[in-house]
């Protein structure tokens, strides 16, 4: 506060101002995968977690395979990885199938507008009769006329409110009877309709846009993709784990569910609360359930019948709490919570195994219509009933689906890394499988992306079929023709290509498989920056052995060497006894330039991204000797720093009123020229060995 009087006040100046220490070694990365969240990025940190979050690969011939083990290769070097995982239109997730109305309309009858004058065009008829369901599909009815020769039409029709209510008017004029027989001609018996293929790409969808609805399917797996297909979810609400018959009564077929759950499921605390303050004497409303997740047959943990996850005691109430005051309904708690799976609303769940079935609840029974009541009077009595029978249902979700991969789905998968303000990533690698438009797409997007950014390099790499080259004159043309030529792999120094593809060992599948090396270039980049700074060359013998690769599918000798450098393709070699290594250090850039080198590209990207993080505390600063006197006392001491740790071999920040004139400063703007000596790494080494007399002094051939 100002001071009026006589006193002191003291005030406080921060010039501490220094140069962040940033991170230089996350990688990003754009696959397919059979699991996992998509539209959002995930950052992993080690190949168990990439397991946890997209689950394992399913076989060698598909598309995820090949990017898991893309991904996973990088996480052998470093452990900061944000995947985003591309889905295609036609990834699908599992889900159970909906439940189709019963067999029990058989033959409705409905009078025309006026009798004798049959029906007209455009009536549209609410037909009485049939069954409260959740229609899979509209139901077709063929209607005839009262006469014998009257006319036939067919309409469309729709559940609603009590009866089916046509949703198209009658094709032509009807006959001249009262009346008229509506004929079902396409309502199936009890049995399952076939699902419409869902896809919820990650929970922001599901609750932007699912949660709250009834979807045809009760349950759907968490994310797109055919490893929902090994979930199946074991419901129990009843008086007893253990069906007492292996068919009940009802008709319903119940699972012996004793080895999931370790109480019957009865009457929840708060049910028994709302009950007693309602003044029920006695306790009728049991809305306790049980669910349970199961690997069904072993594809996430590698054990069939494994429990994923279950929640025991959950409440059919909406507004159910715990004792500490938590929600309890169990839409709620699955949802927030589950790892798997969506529940929409339990209503029609039958077992997959057994047609006319009798479903397991409906929710509509448990809802609260106020704050003091439950719905329709039957209720305690629907209740007792479905509460005699023993057991639960165990239902197996269907249909997941995985597409193959386009260049539509990668290039989706691509945009999440492109704000550089919002996205921190240095190291991006993505899909690549073979010479094809789809992979040249992915070049070019992956390309567009870093070279916008600016602050990160991309990994390309040899295309796949390079390993199915008999000889090593056709391998090199297909890279240096297909690749660079043909299809024009992108020209930058953000770019950096290697010459093979690798192969791996697939210990999900106990098989092997190429993959890209481009996860493995990255990954050198990441154990460089852990073992010495970015600024110092991922290649060679003492950086640059890749880790896990079984062999090459292309070991260029000298030769070969030499003309796959000269145009920006880094060679891997294997060495006998000595390992398979990254033998170049070159990026994409055409011309000759200090650039031209990942070691000098990354040292300005980490000076670049360091600087410019620390300069922001420069805004709406005033322009003057002070502020600039400010900003280079920030700057020298961290290039003092990166040249002590051989960045750099000198520099200089030039801040002043040299560069600052006047017009700069009435242009609200403020300039600093720094000036930076990289080092360079050794790419030639001559050793020169030279023979002399015996009696000759080295100091008269070499100087003193």
């Amino acid at each position: 506060m100002a001071l009026y009087s006589a006193g002191v006040e003291v005030k406080e100046i921060d010039l501490t101002n220094i140069v962040p220490a940033l991170a230089t070694s996350v990688g990003g990365y754009a696959g397919s995968f059979n699991w996992g969240p998509a539209g959002q990025l995930v950052t992993v940190s080690s190949e168990k977690d990439l397991v946890t979050n997209f689950g394992p690969p399913n076989n060698v011939t598909t598309s995820t395979t090949a990017s898991f083990f893309t991904a996973a290769s990088f996480l052998k070097y470093g452990n900061n990885l944000k995947v985003s995982r591309s889905v295609e239109a036609a990834d699908y997730n599992a889900s159970t199938k909906p439940w189709r109305a019963t067999g029990a309309i058989t033959t409705l009858t409905a009078a025309p507008t006026a009798a004798g004058t049959g029906y007209a065009v455009g009536d549209i008829l609410t037909l009485s009769g049939g069954t409260a369901g959740n229609l899979a599909t509209a139901q077709v009815l063929t209607i005839s006329g009262g006469a014998a020769t009257g006319p036939v039409a067919t309409v469309a029709l729709l559940y609603s409110g009590a009866g089916y209510t046509a949703t198209t008017g009658i094709a032509t004029t009807g006959g001249t009877g009262t009346s008229c027989t509506l004929a079902v001609s396409a309502v199936a018996t009890d049995g399952y309709a076939t699902v419409t293929p869902i896809r919820i790409n990650n929970k922001d969808v599901f609750d932007a846009t699912v949660s709250g609805t009834v979807l045809k399917s009760a349950i759907v797996a968490r994310y797109p993709g055919v490893l929902g297909n090994a979930i199946s979810v074991v419901l129990c609400r009843s008086t007893a784990l253990t069906p007492a018959t292996t068919g009940q009564t009802d008709g319903t077929q119940r699972n012996d569910v004793s080895g999931y759950f370790s109480y019957v499921p009865g009457i929840s605390s708060y049910s028994a609360r709302v009950q007693a303050a309602n003044g029920w004497a006695a306790k009728e409303f049991n809305d306790e359930i049980h669910i349970a997740v199961i690997d069904s047959d072993g594809s996430f943990t590698g054990t069939a019948g494994t429990i994923l996850e279950k929640w025991e005691g959950l409440s059919l109430f909406t507004d159910a709490k715990t004792d500490n005051g938590a929600t309890n309904y169990y839409r709620d708690v699955v949802n927030r919570n589950s790892r798997y799976i969506y529940i929409n609303k339990l209503m029609y769940t039958r077992n997959t195994t057994v047609a006319g079935s009798a479903s397991l609840l409906t929710e509509a029974e448990f809802t609260r219509t106020d704050g003091s009541a439950f719905s329709a009077g039957s209720t305690a009595t629907q209740l007792s009933a479905r509460s005699a029978v023993g057991g639960g249902v165990i239902i197996t979700l269907e249909s997941g689906a995985n597409a193959a991969m386009t260049a539509t789905g990668i290039s989706t998968a691509y945009d999440l890394f492109a704000d550089a303000q919002s996205v921190d990533v240095n190291l991006l690698f993505g899909e690549v499988h073979a010479v094809t438009s789809t992979a040249v797409t992915n070049d070019i997007k992956l390309a567009a992306i870093v070279n916008s950014r600016k602050d990160c390099v991309g990994f390309i790499s040899a295309p796949l079929d390079v390993a199915t080259k008999t000889s090593d004159a056709t391998k090199k043309s297909t890279i240096l023709t297909d690749k660079l030529t043909t299809n024009a792999c992108p020209v930058s120094s953000y770019i950096v290509m290697d010459s093979s593809p690798v192969y791996v060992y697939n210990k999900y599948n106990d098989n092997y498989l190429w993959i890209p090396a481009c996860g493995h270039l990255a990954g050198l980049c990441a154990n460089t920056d852990s073992v010495a700074d970015a600024w110092f060359s991922p290649a060679g013998f003492n950086r640059g052995q890749l880790q896990d690769v079984v062999k090459l599918a292309y070991n260029p000798n000298q030769a070969d060497r030499n003309d796959l450098y000269t145009v920006g393709v880094n060679p891997i070699c294997a060495f006998p006894g000595q390992g398979i290594v990254l033998y170049g250090d070159k990026t994409r850039l055409a011309k000759p330039s200090a650039f031209d080198r990942i070691n000098v590209r990354r040292l300005f990207i980490t000076l670049e991204k360091s600087i410019s993080a620390a300069s922001k505390y420069q805004l709406f600063e005033q322009n003057d000797d002070f502020t600039r006197a400010a900003f280079r006392n920030m700057v020298e001491p961290y290039l003092r720093d990166v040249k002590g740790r051989r960045g750099i071999t000198d520099f200089r920040v030039v801040c002043d009123s040299s560069n600052n004139t006047g017009d700069v400063v009435d242009g609200n703007r403020f300039v600093a020229d720094i000036y930076i000596k990289p080092s360079h790494s050794i790419n030639y080494i001559t050793l020169n060995f030279i023979a002399t007399r015996t009696g000759v002094e080295f100091k008269t051939i070499v100087g003193a």
